[in-house]
């Protein structure tokens, strides 16, 4: 994995090569935040769809950061952006494929599921309104039956999908009343609102 440093007037950020062409989007997406909703400072923060980014001091100047998903992303930002810019570009494509427009969760937003069904090969995601705090986002296995009930169901942070079930993040800017299937990592059906099925 090689790491590149891109530097703009007053700042720098920090990713994988091969996510140079997103980086170069963000570092002008800051820029041009930086003129008319914050001060170009340490501790200036700003969100950049599911992530919260900040810049912070280093030995090498004014640092754009992440979270760090690795450890509190409460608390903690690290340098390197990758986390980040990995998963706004799978977003990206999948709502490319799609033809819509993205309604937004944050890494420290709420997903509700049924216990356990992370394990499962099959696992299906529908999103209801979100809320404050909430992605709205309720994940179950494809063979859930019966409904499940209030102790079926647990809770967790957005973010920590990144250790358990990453790419379930690509599809959580999907709009509301949306429907997506997985059959391992793959996603094998996407349903709208109208219950048109977009892809299969």
């Amino acid at each position: 994995m090689k790491l590149i440093t891109i530097k703009r007037s007053g700042f720098y950020l920090t990713c994988r090569d091969e996510l140079e062409g997103l980086a170069i989007w963000l570092a002008e997406l800051a820029e041009a935040r930086a003129g008319t909703h914050f001060a170009l400072v340490a501790g200036a923060t700003f969100q950049v769809g599911w992530s919260m980014m900040k810049f912070l001091e280093t030995s090498d100047g004014l640092a754009l950061c992440e979270p760090d998903f690795d450890s509190d992303p409460f608390i903690h930002f690290r340098n390197d952006v990758s986390t980040t810019l990995a998963v706004l570009l799978q977003q990206r494509e999948l709502l490319s494929k799609l033809g819509c427009q993205p309604v937004d969760f944050r890494f420290d937003d709420k997903v509700v599921m049924r216990k356990g069904c992370l394990v499962e090969q099959g696992i299906y995601g529908e999103r209801s309104q979100p809320g404050k705090g909430d992605s709205g986002w309720y994940f179950g296995p494809t063979s859930e039956h019966p409904t499940p009930v209030a102790d079926d169901l647990e809770a967790m942070w957005a973010f920590q999908l990144l250790r358990k079930k990453p790419h379930l993040l690509t599809a959580m800017c999907l709009p509301v009343n949306w429907i997506v299937v997985w059959a391992g990592t793959e996603i094998v059906g996407i349903a709208n609102e109208h219950n048109q099925e977009l892809l299969r």
